[in-house]
């Protein structure tokens, strides 16, 4: 019953880790997109005050 045990901690740690991962590779992307969404705005209120 202890080899159960071990083994389910082992997989909740791995996916605990996994986790924290997943979240910041979708934080970079939106700030990645924000920064797209940023400068096409910029170009956009620069050509219209020309």
């Amino acid at each position: 019953m202890k080899s159960h045990g071990q083994v389910r901690y082992a997989k909740d740690n791995s996916t605990a880790t996994c986790h924290p991962l997943k979240s910041t590779e979708i934080e970079v992307k939106n700030i990645a997109l924000s920064n797209e969404f940023i400068d096409t705005f910029t170009r956009i209120i620069l050509q219209l005050r020309k």
